[in-house]
């Protein structure tokens, strides 16, 4: 998942980091 902002490391479970404004499936090929 690819998020608006940044991660803060503080919160859970998205860090604080916005909107998800992308996500993708990562596999070995």
């Amino acid at each position: 998942m690819v998020h608006a902002e940044e991660d803060d490391y503080e919160s859970q479970p998205g860090g604080g980091s916005g909107d998800p404004i992308a996500c993708a499936v990562i596999q070995e090929v």
